[in-house]
């Protein structure tokens, strides 16, 4: 990760016509790890900072980091790029993420009350949607997202199609596990 982001960071800093949004995205990827990266915007051109790319991998540089900034720059970040596939899942998982931990009673029953019902039911339907076309299209479905799924479908009482996300997440995880297998 080092070499990566010396590399993005000499093409960023030249300003060349290489000093891109996926150039940016590179460098704020590669700084995750770096202890001593505090702002992963740092050196990245201001005029990069509202590119799809750039919002996407700082997002996921702040939730990798457990800054809870992130939450609300997922928010933003899906109001400026609507038809963003993997912004509306971070929206989602932000929407997610709020509801579990300032509307625990949720789950039971209670009226929401940071979010609104019609927000939750679009983050869950997002979810699901996310995780239900990895699965039909044969990707590898990343635990976490039919773990999200799954909790924001129990919140509405879904427990079909919790069970059948995450049945089928375990299953398409053993199939992989067993056919890599050899006797």
């Amino acid at each position: 990760c080092k070499k990566a982001a010396a590399i993005a960071r000499k093409i960023l800093t030249d300003g060349g016509e290489d000093a891109d949004e996926d150039i940016a995205g590179i460098l704020i990827q590669a700084s995750i790890d770096d202890a001593s990266c505090e702002d992963p915007l740092v050196d990245i051109p201001q005029t990069l900072y509202g590119e799809e790319t750039v919002l996407i991998s700082q997002i996921h540089f702040l939730r990798c980091r457990d800054d809870p900034d992130w939450i609300e720059r997922a928010k933003n970040a899906v109001s400026q790029y609507p038809d963003s596939r993997l912004l509306k899942q971070f929206n989602a998982e932000a929407v997610l993420d709020v509801v579990i931990r300032d509307e625990r009673d949720a789950i039971a029953g209670a009226s929401f009350k940071v979010v609104s019902a019609d927000e939750f039911y679009d983050a869950v339907e997002i979810l699901y949607e996310t995780a239900r076309e990895a699965i039909d299209k044969g990707y590898a479905l990343h635990p976490s997202i039919a773990h999200n799924a799954a909790i924001a479908l129990r919140f509405i009482d879904d427990s079909d199609r919790a069970k059948n996300i995450l049945d089928e997440s375990i299953d398409r995880k053993s199939t992989r596990l067993n056919s890599s297998h050899t006797d």
